[in-house]
């Protein structure tokens, strides 16, 4: 009965490990990362929140470096 309940376990870390790289794969979109970080229900990683806050700090650098080359600054 034991072997039985490991065998199960180990399959199922397989699946979910298979599962978490083809999530991996799709959501490589910022828009689509950022949906996820403000209204979704799964738990939060630390790489998420890195993520958006990345995705931010480029944004308003981006918009820094435009101002710049206007010379509105």
């Amino acid at each position: 009965m034991a072997n039985k309940k490991i065998i199960k376990k180990k399959t199922t870390t397989k699946i979910v490990k298979k599962t978490i790289k083809q999530t991996k794969v799709t959501s490589k979109k910022a828009p689509n990362k950022f949906n996820k970080f403000l209204f979704g229900h799964k738990k939060i990683n630390r790489n998420d929140i890195l993520e958006v806050i990345m995705f931010l700090a480029m944004a308003i650098f981006m918009l820094f470096v435009y101002l710049k080359v206007q010379e509105i600054i």
